[in-house]
């Protein structure tokens, strides 16, 4: 019996399995969630040399991990498109990035507000075309029990869905912020900052 007992703690305290009450939540709220493995970007930047480049080797759409522009963009509330190269790099800083296509409600794009406007550090919020009805949140993810761990470049954490949920998007927000590859101190990433 205690050799299960250690089996479930060994279980549950692996690296990655922070995603687990995540997807659960999403689940129950109706949406998506899928976790990607990190692709590999060059850390000069020199494979995405616009931030309108779209590198063929991204895994998710909206893009999770990868090859990205140089450049971070602002910290922020958007009605008007973020390349996803640029808001790619916040990621890697440990933002989070809430992006709705053309087609979810007023209504929702309120609440979506509403609910930046509570806690609106480490986040970009912004239209992506390509979502049409649906609401990404994204993540790029390494443990914190796998940060110093070489050659880890961490994973994609990414929810959809076509609803707002405040207590889902709460959890998927409390769980990755702040935990990218490249962690900044979460101090300077309030809106308006790079």
């Amino acid at each position: 019996m205690l050799g299960i007992a250690v089996l479930v703690i060994w279980v549950l305290g692996r690296s990655g399995d922070e995603s687990g009450g995540v997807a659960a939540k999403m689940r129950e709220a109706g949406c998506s969630f899928a976790t990607y493995p990190a692709v590999r970007n060059i850390s000069d930047h020199s494979d995405v040399p616009t931030a309108e480049t779209r590198p063929k080797t991204w895994n998710s759409l909206p893009p999770t991990t990868g090859p990205h522009f140089g450049e971070t963009a602002i910290w922020g509330f958007y009605e008007e498109p973020v390349p996803p190269a640029r808001s790619l790099h916040n990621l890697e800083h440990g933002g989070v990035t809430i992006h709705y296509g053309p087609r979810v409600p007023r209504e929702t794009l309120s609440e979506l507000r509403g609910f930046y406007d509570d806690d609106p550090n480490g986040l970009i919020v912004a239209p992506l075309p390509e979502l049409g009805n649906q609401i990404a949140l994204s993540a790029w993810y390494i443990p914190d029990n796998r940060v110093t761990e070489a050659g880890f470049r961490g994973e994609g954490q990414q929810a959809k869905c076509t609803t707002f949920d405040r207590g889902a998007y709460e959890e998927f927000i409390d769980t990755f912020r702040y935990k990218g590859p490249e962690r900044q101190d979460p101090g300077t990433m309030a809106p308006g900052g790079t």
